[in-house]
C-alpha cells in the first residue's frame, strides 16, 4: 500500500481532497458563460471527459486520505461510493439550486466513470501487490 503513494503528511492528504471537492463546486456551480468568459471554452468544449478527470481525481485523493485506514480495500471502495456520490450532489445541485447551470444525466454518469476508473486502477494495483 505504501508504495502507491508518495510520502506526505496526513494534513496534506486532507487539505488536498478538500481543495479539489471546493474547486470541482466552483466549477460545476459556477454559470457556464464565466468559463467562456475566461477563455476556457475550447478545453472545457469535450465535457464529459473533464467530467471523469474531475471526479476519478476527487476519489483518488480521498483514497490518500483514507490510505492508513484498515482494510484499505474497502476504504478504495468508500472512497470511490462518496466522490461519485458528490458527482450525484453535484448534478442535482445544478437542477435545482445553481443558476446559469443545466442538469445532464450524462455527466452524473461521467462522473461516476471516472471513479469507477479509480477503483478498478487501485483494486488492480492491490491484487499485483498481494
Amino acid at each position: 500500500m505504501n508504495k502507491l503513494f508518495r510520502k506526505s503528511s496526513q494534513l496534506q492528504n486532507n487539505a488536498y481532497a478538500i481543495a479539489w471537492a471546493l474547486f470541482i463546486l466552483f466549477a460545476c456551480g459556477a454559470p457556464s458563460s464565466t468559463f467562456e468568459e475566461l477563455q476556457f471554452k475550447d478545453i472545457l468544449s469535450q465535457d464529459k471527459p473533464i467530467h471523469a478527470i474531475l471526479f476519478g481525481t476527487q476519489a483518488y485523493l480521498l483514497i490518500r486520505v483514507l490510505k492508513n485506514r484498515k482494510p484499505f480495500a474497502k476504504m478504495i471502495s468508500y472512497a470511490c461510493l462518496l466522490s461519485a456520490t458528490y458527482g450525484v450532489l453535484i448534478e442535482l445541485l445544478q437542477k435545482f439550486y445553481f443558476t446559469g447551470r443545466a442538469y445532464d444525466y450524462f455527466d452524473m454518469l461521467a462522473n461516476t466513470l471516472g471513479c469507477l476508473i479509480v477503483w478498478i486502477w487501485f483494486q488492480r494495483k492491490l491484487a499485483i501487490q498481494n
